[in-house]
């Protein structure tokens, strides 16, 4: 609570001193800060500064978790791929179908930090592969993804053929 009261005060006066300093130095900046915490639920218990909540919401994106928008796993499995990739002087890697399909299967509970550190370890796994495929994937991911996918049974409908749809084997 001590830096929160800190910190709303340079939001608010633009103005700061450096720990040991004599003097306040102006600031002028904008702040843009993200959170997977409920800081409104924070102040009413007292854990949060209830005028730095005022001060902070100017402006509120809320971004659902990554489970509850899966259609965008494959364009942030596909925009750090290329990223890590320029950045380790790696070459462009490819993607299966079944890579993309379990990506998009799994919940990611650590929302886009997770799928991120899942790239980074798949690119370390592939090496010089060219392709991605499930199997350089972390194995607790696969084991979560095939669990699930046991727990939720599919149920494919044959359909009945009459005796004179046989084709004859003479």
């Amino acid at each position: 609570l001590s830096t929160q009261k800190a910190f709303l005060r340079v939001l608010q006066e633009r103005h700061y001193r450096p720990v040991g300093a004599r003097e306040e130095f102006e600031s002028n900046f904008r702040l843009i800060a993200a959170t997977n915490r409920d800081l409104a639920q924070m102040a009413i218990d007292g854990t949060f500064r209830k005028d730095l909540l005022f001060r902070l919401r100017g402006l509120t994106v809320e971004l659902p978790p990554l489970r509850e928008r899966p259609e965008d796993i494959r364009d942030l499995v596909r925009y750090h791929t290329h990223r890590l990739c320029e950045s380790c002087g790696i070459a462009p890697k490819e993607f299966s179908m079944e890579l993309l399909d379990t990506m998009s299967a799994y919940a990611w509970p650590g929302n886009v930090r997770e799928l991120v550190h899942t790239v980074d370890a798949m690119l370390a796994v592939a090496g010089s592969d060219v392709t991605l495929y499930p199997k350089h994937l972390p194995p607790q991911l696969r084991v979560q993804v095939v669990c699930h996918q046991l727990q939720e049974p599919k149920v494919t409908v044959i359909p009945k053929r009459s005796g004179s749809d046989l084709p004859d084997f003479k």
